[in-house]
């Protein structure tokens, strides 16, 4: 069975290897710069914000998304304020496709009582207390089901900026996979048709079960990151994490 093949190249994966899988998402390397600018809470909301409107962009992530966003996020003249980070996404977003959806969600988060509670804190300790509570009420915020692909990946986002804290003892169980092109490209390439959202969520949770000490965040950067890779870019991939030959592995699940 595929799964169970997949199961065990990426159980072959060390440790410091899955670490320099999640410092190389888009939201990671762009809002590295960002972080030290802002107060936790403050950059915790620039994570979960991003992470609400990624979708409909103008161009791939990591080239039209993050390092303009990013920018804005660096000019912004007021850190300290609330009202100055919301309207440095309003003035971000306005310029966006799907720009009065996007807006719209701002200001339905930055109008919450979870938005406040966020800015409050100086450090990690609130968000790796209440962490599955954070995911409840931006669910109930954005007048979404929680399982929704934007919803799991502001969560992503927000756990990747715990990690890029130092903070790892924080509960991400349960909080599903976000499914997008990058994540169906993958599953169609290891033979898996005509599977809708639920059933990928469930395979990619069958998946993770078996691995252990990663969660969803580990999970879902590698799944992105090789998704559309072509045998050359996947083997230098692996090369590049000290594992060159899990490529030859993984094609050989692919062209099965």
């Amino acid at each position: 069975m595929k799964r169970k093949k997949l199961e065990e190249i990426l159980k072959k994966i060390p440790p410091q290897a899955w670490d320099k899988i999640v410092s190389k998402e888009p939201e990671y390397i762009y809002f590295k710069d960002v972080k030290p600018l802002y107060h936790f809470g403050a950059f915790a909301i620039i994570m979960v914000v991003s992470g609400l409107n990624a979708y409909q962009l103008k161009g791939k992530a990591q080239e039209k998304y993050f390092p303009i966003l990013k920018n804005y996020l660096l000019q912004n003249e007021n850190k300290k304020d609330l009202e100055s980070l919301r309207n440095t996404f309003l003035s971000f977003y306005e310029k966006e496709r799907s720009y009065k959806g996007k807006i719209k969600r701002v200001n339905n988060f930055f109008n919450s009582n979870l938005a406040k509670t966020m800015w409050k804190q100086k450090s990690t300790t609130y968000f790796k207390r209440h962490f599955k509570d954070i995911w409840e009420e931006l669910a109930f915020t954005m007048k979404s089901k929680k399982e929704k692909k934007t919803i799991a990946f502001a969560m992503k986002c927000l756990g990747v900026g715990l990690v890029m804290e130092g903070c790892k003892d924080f509960d991400f169980g349960g909080i599903p996979i976000p499914v997008d092109s990058r994540v169906k490209h993958f599953v169609q390439k290891i033979g898996l048709k005509e599977l809708d959202d639920s059933k990928i969520i469930a395979f990619f949770e069958d998946v993770l079960a078996s691995l252990p000490n990663i969660n969803m965040i580990h999970l879902d950067s590698l799944i992105w990151q090789i998704g559309k890779l072509e045998d050359e870019e996947l083997e230098k991939y692996f090369e590049e994490l000290g594992c060159k030959t899990l490529a030859k592995e993984l094609k050989s699940i692919f062209h099965a």
